[in-house]
């Protein structure tokens, strides 16, 4: 069984936490709306300083020092994954995207993410909501 170990930011502002569509050219989950995530390199707990450093590129926003909570497993047939949610303050609501991996972006409130096709599944997606929730 493949293990991995997935870094999720989780970008707020003003109560409403960022969502991004991926690319129409995107080889995996094309046009499909995401929270920043990546999968690390790392096998522990990822560096604060380099998830933070991750995001600000993606998004150009400015953000506070983060709220990291607490690891927790998914599995499937074919994967275990670790989820590593991380949560940011934005001083603005101004993103700016890469364009190769993103085409727009919205902030949206958390009991509003459901209307939205993503790419993690909505019972890992209310996990991480719920993990904001606990923050605010």
């Amino acid at each position: 069984m493949n293990t991995r170990h997935v870094v999720v930011g989780l970008v707020t502002h003003k109560k409403k936490v960022l969502i991004l569509k991926r690319s129409e050219n995107d080889p995996t989950y094309p046009d499909m709306w995401e929270f920043i995530s990546w999968v690390s390199r790392e096998k522990a707990t990822p560096k604060i300083d380099a998830v933070k450093r991750h995001i600000c590129h993606a998004t150009g926003l400015s953000l506070s020092e983060p709220y990291a909570g607490k690891k927790f497993r998914v599995a499937s047939v074919h994967s275990t994954l670790y989820m590593h949610p991380f949560i940011f303050q934005a001083d603005s609501d101004e993103v700016t995207l890469l364009p190769e991996k993103h085409e727009s972006y919205r902030w949206v409130r958390p009991q509003d993410i459901g209307k939205y096709a993503l790419v993690q599944d909505l019972d890992n997606c209310l996990k991480l909501l719920s993990i904001l929730l606990e923050h605010w």
